[in-house]
């Protein structure tokens, strides 16, 4: 899926007018195929903000159509900066290490020193979904992961990964921040979103932790004039949801078609206000 994402990425870069950026809510939730704009997504279930930036910097001089990049942030984004089990592929795939890992005995051998061996054997026995434009989701709905002890059990993991990078906190917003001044400086418009969760996940979250990511999200909206889709309580029904926190192909369908409103209304807008702004010809 990195591999299928990236060479997508590439192949069709001067084309692409909406980049989805995020972790899995964004990957599996938001489908390309509802935007009028020609969208891509390489989000990724574990992605940060991180590899969001750098993934997206890396290849900003191809993405000559690149006017709208919907940067996803979730419940322990700002708290989260990066998955261990993870930065091997973002060096093998993107050529992205996280804070100048050093991966010298991968390199020789990214089966036998890189991968766990169960992943290994995925790699080799597992069949792989073709992903349009990056995107690929699930029909189905797990009903068990509503109930208390699952909701219980994955809000605690959460949790724990935020309270553990408390001290990030200020980096990662910091190199957030500095994100969006390179997309405005290069008259990309940076839109934060936050996705639908369903209520049982939602109801167990910190409402410390959720307050503050309002709080900083509203601070850099402010400061650089950003939109703020948040979704995070809109009112989908269960059989839209994959599971407790990420949507299905239905719901994903849904959602896609009101950023994609979102999208049009924000473009309109900003189209009429540059038709005014130009001076009259007499």
């Amino acid at each position: 899926y990195y591999k299928q994402k990236i060479n997508g990425l590439i192949s069709q870069a001067d084309s692409i007018e909406v980049l989805i950026l995020g972790s899995s809510h964004a990957a599996e939730g938001i489908d390309p195929g509802q935007f009028d704009m020609k969208a891509y997504n390489m989000a990724f279930g574990s992605q940060t903000l991180y590899y969001d930036k750098r993934l997206t910097i890396n290849h900003l001089n191809e993405l000559t159509s690149l006017k709208y990049v919907l940067i996803s942030i979730d419940y322990q984004s700002l708290y989260y900066p990066h998955n261990p089990t993870r930065d091997l592929f973002y060096h093998y795939y993107y050529d992205i290490d996280y804070d100048e890992e050093f991966y010298m005995k991968e390199d020789i051998s990214y089966f036998f020193f890189g991968f766990k061996p169960e992943t290994s054997m995925q790699i080799l026995s597992n069949e792989i979904e073709h992903l349009d434009d990056g995107w690929f989701s699930y029909d189905t709905t797990y009903y068990s992961s509503f109930s208390v002890e699952a909701v219980s059990k994955r809000v605690e993991h959460f949790n724990a990964i935020i309270q553990a990078n408390l001290l990030e906190k200020q980096r990662i917003l910091s190199d957030l921040d500095q994100f969006i001044v390179g997309l405005i400086d290069n008259e990309i418009v940076p839109i934060i979103i936050s996705s639908p969760l369903h209520k049982s996940y939602l109801s167990l979250l910190d409402t410390g932790i959720l307050r503050q990511n309002q709080i900083d999200i509203h601070t850099l909206c402010e400061k650089y004039d950003l939109e703020y889709w948040s979704y995070q309580d809109e009112p989908f029904e269960d059989w839209e949801y994959l599971d407790n926190s990420h949507l299905n192909r239905s719901g994903a369908r849904r959602y896609s078609s009101m950023l994609n409103d979102n999208l049009i209304a924000l473009s309109t807008a900003s189209e009429s206000t540059v038709i005014q702004k130009r001076p009259s010809v007499n």
